[in-house]
């Protein structure tokens, strides 16, 4: 019996003090502004003419490469 108390005890005091409250964990998650892709981003750093290694160095790389009908990548 006394093994079973210390058992549950340990195990509601492990529950209690590893939950974090949902602030705690968005503030964790929460993509940063700098690391964020938006239309001005690109419109400042990406130009016509560009190399496809330019624009890799600029954005970072892509989740998904595609190919349009002539096999280009887009």
């Amino acid at each position: 019996m006394k093994i079973c108390s210390l058992f549950t005890l340990g195990l509601g005091i492990l529950l209690i003090t590893s939950c974090h409250n949902a602030q705690y964990h968005r503030n964790a998650v929460d993509d940063t502004q700098s690391g964020r892709l938006t239309v001005s981003t690109v419109q400042r750093e990406i130009r016509v003419g560009m190399s496809g290694a330019d624009v890799a160095a600029v954005l970072g790389s892509p989740n998904i490469v595609s190919t349009d009908d002539e096999r280009r990548e887009v």
